[in-house]
């Protein structure tokens, strides 16, 4: 296994701040991203559980919506 070398500037190509590994998608909250040829998304909101929380469907749709997992019952 490689290593990543830490870039002293990050940038969107760098590693996760502080961290040796990794990568950053999706710098700002505006920023579109998706996954298997799906249409690129911004930043979804979902609600924490201390505000009654996000259903499992509601996670599941989000990932969806990113093309990260597949929903069997849409």
């Amino acid at each position: 296994m490689s290593n990543l070398a830490v870039d002293s500037t990050p940038s969107k190509w760098g590693a996760a701040p502080g961290t040796d590994e990794g990568a950053v998608l999706g710098i700002n909250a505006d920023s579109k991203i998706g996954f298997y040829g799906t249409e690129p998304i911004a930043v979804q909101t979902l609600s924490s559980a201390s505000s009654g929380g996000s259903t499992v469907a509601q996670v599941v749709q989000a990932l969806a919506a990113l093309g990260l997992v597949v929903d069997s019952d849409a």
